[in-house]
């Protein structure tokens, strides 16, 4: 299955600090719940609640920032992408790793710090789930700013999961996709996207593979030239994907939003077939369609063109 997860993945901390760690068993007033989520959080004094990512953020400095990813994918699994070998080929040092227990789950509390080009970053990651699902907390700062980061700790390290609460995964993004006349069935949440597929299922079991991923930019940066970003997005696909000749590269309006979509077929693999819309909002940022299928099912194109002109903004 064509998966697309958002980016997730630096002060120091004393290793007996993260061992005596025991986390909050219940909410205080203080306390603030991240939307479309069952987590809450006492978040940094100045933060405001993201409109780009679930979490927080400081008005001040886009680099400072508390943000959950939920990935549908087993604790065992996802959290063995968080070892020093792994992170290191993110650009990431893994400082320290600590096993930890939340609200009754299995989870790790990671020291890390981040190069991004000249700047660095410190971070308190939080991860944990069970085999259905996993969670990450990302507690994020520049390096140089170390009671930034004191405080993002101490947001990190004041979570509560409230694990008897019912969950509306999507309430926490900006825009909405309509899947009840498409034939398709919302799968989740990961980051600021959603998946959608026939089944259900991850990987999917149907017949034409057809499977939706979209995402929205964490960014808000303006791209002036969206027709050469649409191409080369395409590019930066795990899989070499290359344009159908006969529809080429058109220009989509969907909500108001200009984009553009193209049809591509896998250079390996033919029978692969994708559509992409990419949407730039004025206020900068883009939103991000992929849809996956088996080209030998033209209506499979159809049907995930049907459900990305549902979208529509909150």
């Amino acid at each position: 299955m064509y998966k697309i997860l958002p980016l997730i993945f630096t002060c120091c901390l004393v290793l007996c600090e993260i061992k005596a760690q025991q986390f909050p068993k219940s909410v205080t007033e203080d306390h603030r719940l991240i939307a479309g989520t069952n987590i809450s959080v006492i978040p940094p004094d100045g933060f405001e609640a993201a409109t780009a990512f679930k979490g927080f953020r400081s008005p001040e400095d886009d680099a400072s920032m508390i943000m959950v990813v939920t990935i549908p994918g087993p604790f065992s699994e996802v959290s063995k992408g968080f070892s020093p070998e792994m992170m290191e080929t993110r650009g990431m040092e893994l400082k320290q790793k600590t096993a930890v227990e939340i609200s009754g789950y299995d989870g790790f509390l990671l020291r890390v710090d981040q190069g991004a080009g000249a700047l660095k970053f410190s971070k308190l990651i939080l991860i944990y789930g069970d085999e259905r699902s996993s969670t990450i907390l990302n507690g994020i700062s520049p390096d140089y700013d170390e009671a930034t980061f004191e405080s993002v700790k101490n947001c990190v390290l004041s979570t509560v999961v409230l694990r008897d609460m019912e969950v509306d995964p999507r309430q926490g993004l900006d825009y909405t996709l309509d899947e009840s006349g498409g034939g398709f069935k919302f799968v989740s949440v990961t980051g600021n996207g959603m998946i959608f597929n026939r089944d259900g299922q991850i990987p999917t079991q149907s017949e034409d593979q057809a499977t939706l991923v979209c995402d929205r930019a964490y960014s808000n940066a303006i791209i002036k030239d969206k027709k050469l970003f649409s191409l080369s997005r395409l590019k930066k696909l795990p899989e070499d994907y290359s344009i159908v000749p006969e529809t080429g590269i058109n220009e989509i309006i969907l909500d108001g939003i200009l984009g553009y979509e193209l049809f591509a077929l896998r250079v390996e693999e033919p029978a692969s077939a994708l559509y992409q819309v990419i949407l730039f909002p004025e206020e900068g940022g883009y939103y991000i369609f992929l849809g996956q299928y088996q080209a030998e099912f033209p209506s499979a194109a159809e049907d995930i063109k049907e459900l990305i002109l549902t979208f529509k903004t909150k």
